[in-house]
């Protein structure tokens, strides 16, 4: 008869060796990656001693199993040992790196220095902020006080003059109100605005000008009355140009050839804005 083997490991002390093992394990493969705190390392620690007071006991009854569960145990053991010791090696690193991140009295000096530096400099970020607001709303008042400043100095001279002898050549403006200032019409009551040079015998000009003229259009033609304004007729067509002076330059319209007596032909629409620039079409 075969001598029964006795096993003195019921499934109880496995289940305590292998829940062991396997919390060693679970240390050894999260602590490496810095999540464990020390304290809870310090219970493993205890853990391991539990385990190193359990090998004395295998010890005791080595005798009484199995040699190859008592040598995978010892493995296991040495094993658990091992990774005791690495883990130890990572706190050790970890406390000397954290050491490293103490702070000097002198950089908490630096620290305390530049955070008052950075107050300061808010402080003046604010009071600029201010400063910009205020010049804002300056800004606004001197806009509108320049638009009206424009406006009242805004102004349309125009000159024509023709170049052909004899001919009678007459400049016409019409304002934004229909008015139609001409030889005959120089200037309406009430009305700003003037045909202030007329000549009737070329070469000759003639000019009209306005101050602060109101918003609107204001037409420019210029018309062949008569060939024969003067000393004798003159069968060639009439030449005329045209220059407009205004606040901001001077538009100017050369060598128009006037061909029929008594027709108007339009130089330019001078488009006067509420406030801007004058605009010419």
């Amino acid at each position: 008869m075969a001598k029964k083997q006795i096993n003195v490991f019921g499934a109880s002390f496995l289940d305590l060796l292998s829940g062991a093992l396997g919390a060693v394990i679970i240390l050894y493969v999260i602590v490496p990656k810095l999540e464990i705190p020390v304290d809870e390392f310090e219970e493993q620690q205890q853990l391991a001693g539990e385990i190193a007071e359990l090998g004395l006991s295998i010890e005791e009854i080595s005798n009484m199993i199995p040699q190859s569960d008592y040598a995978q145990m010892l493995e296991q053991l040495s094993s658990i040992e091992r990774t005791n010791n690495r883990l130890q090696g990572e706190i050790e690193r970890l406390e000397a790196r954290l050491e490293q991140f103490e702070l000097s009295p002198e950089q908490e000096e630096l620290i305390a220095e530049l955070e008052g530096q950075i107050s300061e400099l808010q402080e003046q970020v604010e009071n600029v902020r201010t400063e910009l607001s205020e010049c804002e709303e300056g800004r606004s008042d001197c806009e509108a006080d320049l638009e009206k400043i424009e406006g009242d100095s805004q102004f349309l001279v125009v000159v024509m003059s023709w170049s052909t002898a004899n001919h009678d050549v007459d400049l016409h403006v019409i304002d934004p109100d229909g008015n139609e200032f001409m030889y005959t019409n120089q200037s309406f009551p009430g009305v700003r605005g003037e045909l202030t040079i007329d000549n009737t015998c070329g070469p000759g000009y003639e000019v009209w000008n306005i101050t602060a003229p109101q918003e609107g259009d204001y037409e420019i033609y210029a018309n062949l009355y008569s060939r024969s304004g003067c000393e004798g007729e003159n069968p060639e067509n009439g030449i005329a140009d045209v220059t407009i002076y205004h606040r901001n330059g001077v538009e100017s319209y050369e060598s128009i050839e006037l061909v029929n007596e008594q027709e108007k032909v339009l130089i330019s629409t001078a488009d006067i804005p509420g406030s801007g620039l004058i605009t010419f079409n």
